[in-house]
């Protein structure tokens, strides 16, 4: 899926993530009313606010983690 479906399934409560992250451990999600990542890489546990890059903005390699 493209980042705004991806978006969208993240406002409707589920966790995406995309295919280049190769890690189920690094997702987006709403938190707090806010878009947040978990980083697996960083390993501390604790969602981070997600800093949007043009590549993730047009990927088309997004997907639920459950379908990941």
């Amino acid at each position: 899926m493209d980042f705004y479906d991806a978006l969208r399934e993240v406002v409707d409560g589920a966790r995406v993530t995309r295919r280049e992250w190769s890690d189920r451990e690094i997702y987006m999600a709403m938190n707090e009313g806010r878009l947040r990542i978990m980083n697996g890489v960083l390993g501390d546990g604790k969602l981070h606010d997600l800093i949007l890059q043009d590549a993730d903005i047009t990927a088309e390699d997004w997907s639920r983690v459950a379908d990941a």
